[in-house]
């Protein structure tokens, strides 16, 4: 269209939220308080996770699986580390946060 004719690149701008230093330090005096913590983020999944494990949400020595809808009835479990498919986590492992008050 004529509205992109005649451009010139003028640079990027880089948005950065950063995390506060102390983050990690109040997350864990939460949970050592008994208080449970979760995340709910508009982000990309391992953007997400990424942001997780260094704020001590995530242990980063502990698998992250991902749940792919990949059509309305079936489900592709994929390791966020490595992409490899992957089994369906310990249901009696996982936390049902809706579940919380």
């Amino acid at each position: 269209e004529d509205i992109e004719k005649d451009l010139t690149f003028s640079g990027f701008i880089n948005y950065q939220n950063s995390m506060k230093d102390d983050t990690p330090a109040v997350i864990r005096e939460l949970r050592d308080g008994g208080i449970s913590c979760a995340m709910i983020t508009g982000d990309n999944v391992l953007t997400g996770i990424y942001i997780a494990k260094k704020a001590g949400l995530i242990d980063p020595s502990k698998p992250v699986i991902i749940a792919n809808r990949i059509c309305d009835h079936s489900i592709e479990w994929v390791n966020a580390s490595d992409d490899r498919s992957e089994n369906p986590p310990d249901i009696s492992s996982l936390r049902d946060f809706s579940r919380d008050t």
